[in-house]
């Protein structure tokens, strides 16, 4: 069943459901006052019975029929409750589709309408639970009362409870989305005063392409670079504004040209309209994307009453972020190719190329030290250097061999869909034979680690923090009775990376 109908379906049961039950009941009524009727009137014609109707009655004499007027009266209430939620529900997912569709083309307009849709989104959606549980307890006490004379007040008590326990959820799940998003990262700050000549770097390239230069520089061990403006919480602290990530690990098989071209790339999302789009944008999205994650594993781990609840929800959120997601990624891919060219205007296209042929040939690397880490952590064994261990592995993988099946890669991320390497080499007219031409060496005369006093210092505190963290993460997930080999690593990735 496609994501579509199973939308449809999770939005349309229930109202198509109360306004059958109402139409139903309706019609049952009717039959059995039309054969009391024909009860008193036995010669009476057929068309002259069907007059008599429920509503007739309590249009014509209200105050002597004043228990079937009320029946009359919820009946009417759960049909229109039904056509209303089924109408507007389908018309959103309309409004829906249509800005997304437009937004693909248009930074401003995606920075501008996502948000508002957002909300309005959320809030529809908790409305809606809310009329949909009404429609679903209406319908079964009166289908039950009127045709067999009884009330299920434990299926209606559950579906109650079920409703309020998922707009909980929601309205927390709300309040994660557009709340500002927060990015773990397990690493340490570094001050202009304990590397200057880091900061320096990085001045120089942002005062080059006059972009706005980070207001806190983190550095640690994944294997990537990143900038972003939501708040990010490294070791013990939470920083606020512009933050450059830097990879301590690869800052040692980069060389110090090749890590200045992808703090240009970086930098570019600090300039102009990028900035706009990284600070009205990109935070929500991120938070987005987390909260919908929450609400999906709130419904796996509930009952089935409370499951049903918070479908609507999740298939809706779903659809939301998958019409807005396809203008992200398109945007998403333009913006990373424009990085790319200042990456390549503050060094050259052929540094930047060999600079992002090692990230995708080494990327996935990081996989199997960690999975040595949490090996480590399970013995109680202590990886004095989990940087180390990661350039070792590099080193025996280098260039060529590394080279297999990356050209059509991508950098893994969350939320967006970067280009492929053989478009971002393409857009900086570098082939991938010249781009390993150089011959691209990881162990470079000139290691951007260099630009780091106290690397190797800094690289075991960030080793020893790593393996605290997974060491609590493991034990978490012992405490819940998960397999430890489920552990991952939970920090929430930025929404721009190289």
């Amino acid at each position: 069943m496609s994501k579509q109908i199973q939308l449809l379906l999770f939005l349309l049961l229930i109202p198509v459901i109360g306004y059958g039950v109402s139409i139903y009941v309706e019609h049952y009524v009717n039959s059995q006052i039309q054969a009391a009727v024909l009860a008193e009137m036995p010669d009476a014609k057929p068309e002259e019975v069907s007059v008599f109707t429920l509503g007739i009655f309590c249009r014509l004499i209200p105050g002597e029929l004043a228990e079937l007027c009320d029946l009359y009266s919820k009946l009417r209430l759960i049909r229109g409750a039904s056509l209303l939620v089924a109408t507007v529900s389908l018309l959103w997912l309309l409004v829906i589709r249509l800005a997304g569709k437009y937004a693909a083309g248009n930074r401003s307009l995606l920075a501008s309408v996502f948000t508002p849709l957002l909300y309005l989104t959320l809030f529809l959606v908790i409305g809606f639970t809310l009329v949909q549980a009404a429609i679903a307890i209406s319908s079964i006490y009166i289908f039950g009362s009127v045709l067999f004379g009884i009330v299920h007040i434990g299926i209606i008590i559950s579906i109650g409870i079920g409703a309020l326990i998922g707009v909980r959820a929601i309205a927390a799940s709300l309040w994660a989305a557009v709340r500002r998003a927060q990015t773990l990262v397990i690493g340490k700050t570094l001050s202009e005063e304990n590397a200057p000549l880091l900061w320096q770097q990085v001045r120089g390239v942002a005062q080059q392409l006059g972009s706005l230069s980070p207001d806190n520089l983190v550095v640690g061990l994944d294997p990537t670079f990143f900038v972003t403006e939501a708040d990010v919480k490294a070791m013990n602290e939470t920083l606020t504004g512009r933050t450059l990530y830097c990879s301590l690990p690869l800052c040692r098989v980069l060389s110090k040209d090749e890590v200045t071209s992808i703090i240009g790339h970086e930098l570019r999302h600090f300039q102009g309209e990028d900035t706009k789009f990284s600070q009205r944008f990109y935070p929500i999205y991120t938070g987005t994307v987390a909260s919908l994650l929450s609400l999906q594993s709130i419904g796996l781990g509930s009952d089935f009453i409370t499951t049903i609840a918070l479908r609507p929800a999740f298939a809706v959120l779903s659809f939301f972020l998958q019409c807005f997601g396809g203008a992200e990624g398109a945007l998403s891919r333009e913006r990373e190719l424009v990085a790319d060219q200042a990456g390549a205007e503050v060094t050259s296209p052929q540094t930047l190329a060999g600079a992002l042929v090692k990230l995708h040939a080494y990327g996935d690397l990081w996989q199997t030290i960690y999975e040595k880490t949490v090996d480590a952590v399970h013995e109680n064994r202590t990886l004095a250097n989990i940087s180390d261990a990661y350039v070792d592995l590099v080193r025996q993988h280098e260039l060529p061999n590394g080279l297999v099946g990356i050209i059509e890669g991508h950098i893994s991320h969350p939320t967006d869909s970067h280009p492929s390497l053989a478009v971002r080499l393409e857009a900086l007219q570098v082939g991938l034979a010249e781009a390993a031409s150089d011959p691209i060496d990881v162990d470079p005369l000139d290691p951007a680690i260099n630009l780091i006093p106290n690397a190797t210092q800094l690289e075991e505190e960030v080793s020893t923090a790593y393996q605290e963290y997974l060491a609590m993460h493991i034990t978490v997930k012992q405490s819940d009775g998960e397999q430890d080999e489920d552990a991952e690593q939970e920090q929430a990735k930025p929404e721009e990376a190289s």
